[in-house]
């Protein structure tokens, strides 16, 4: 691993997310105060300019400003990967308290002159959870997260972390409400309206699944695989920003089979969406104007779906809005062919 935050590894988020404080194993202090930091429905940002530090100031990225120097493993006699689970199994160093936050982020204030920003408050990495390390005969604590794919700590912070943490939270903005943004699909249509176009030669490889699709797989595939055309419209009085594809300014989004979710559910689909493209930027969407995309997508079954697109008043990943857009997959069969069963999943 690089000394380098880059694009974070999917399945660690998953099993980042899965964890929970009551999996803290016993070498890991179990604090009231910093299990109440967060919950499943209202996420916890940390502000690390507000975190008390002997490091001087300077004009330098996050990751090289706070570099401690060492990894997680330090503050351990005997350490096991197992974010999971809290590294349950190792040992920690004598006067180490550690702790896991699964509803907490970090992030920090930057000037953004592209958007004429001049203190933006982002956050640090776009996935949720934090690891806690507080050497009490230091009275000084590290951080660290999985999603930022880098190798060391953040720290040293000055101060017990019980304290300093909740005496730096970002407050969250007002739920917000924009009457007139709507998002709704416009159209749908086949990739491939002619099913013979989408048939695939029957040969030895049609049934054959030997280290590969089988050519009945990719069939079926490229049968139900449907574009919906989407329109994200700005009626409202309040100039927005939409996240989006740079290198094709469509926003980028996902799919959804439920509509009631939790602020976790939300911060972890938005992680996915941004997972999904290796380069992101906020585009404006000031009011009274639209923007049309499609979306490509395959379904084995016809149902009610949401398509949901990340909003915002200003050009940060903090407290951004999920935006959703009700409309049915498509799904079709068709007769036999040459005495071969329509097939189905």
């Amino acid at each position: 691993m690089m000394n380098n935050p880059s694009t974070p590894n999917l399945m660690l988020l998953i099993i980042w997310i899965a964890f929970h404080l009551g999996t803290l194993s016993p070498c890991e202090a179990k604090s009231d105060n910093l299990r109440d930091l967060g919950s499943e429905n209202q996420i916890v940002y940390i502000d690390i300019d507000k975190l008390p530090t002997k490091i001087t100031h300077e004009h330098k990225p996050v990751f090289d400003l706070y570099d401690a120097k060492r990894a997680p493993g330090s503050f351990y006699k005997e350490w096991h990967w197992g974010a999971d689970k809290c590294w349950a199994g190792s040992v920690l160093r004598e006067g180490v308290v550690a702790y896991c936050l699964p509803y907490a982020k970090l992030g920090q204030h930057i000037s953004v002159p592209y958007y004429h920003q001049t203190d933006t408050f982002v956050s640090i990495g776009p996935c949720i959870g934090l690891y806690v390390w507080y050497e009490r005969k230091m009275n000084r604590f590290y951080l660290w997260s999985v999603c930022w794919n880098f190798t060391n700590v953040l720290g040293p912070f000055v101060g017990n972390p019980n304290i300093v943490l909740k005496q730096s939270i970002k407050p969250r903005k007002p739920e917000r409400q924009f009457p007139g943004v709507s998002l709704s699909a416009i159209s749908q249509r086949w990739l491939y309206e002619d099913e013979r176009q989408a048939r695939m030669p029957r040969d030895e490889h049609y049934d054959c699944v030997h280290g590969h699709l089988s050519g009945r797989a990719i069939e079926q595939e490229k049968l139900n695989t449907f574009i919906t055309r989407f329109r994200l419209v700005n009626n409202s009085k309040t100039d927005l920003f939409y996240l989006a594809n740079n290198s094709r300014n469509d926003p980028i989004g996902y799919t959804l089979v439920k509509f009631q979710r939790t602020d976790l559910d939300r911060a972890q689909s938005r992680y996915y969406a941004y997972e999904q493209w290796a380069n992101v930027n906020w585009r404006p969407l000031p009011h009274g104007s639209s923007v049309d995309f499609e979306v490509v997508e395959r379904s084995w079954q016809a149902r009610e779906l949401f398509y949901a697109v990340i909003l915002n008043n200003e050009p940060t990943l903090w407290d951004e809005i999920e935006l959703l857009g009700k409309y049915m997959s498509m799904f079709r069969t068709f007769k036999n062919e040459l005495g071969l069963q329509p097939w189905s999943h």
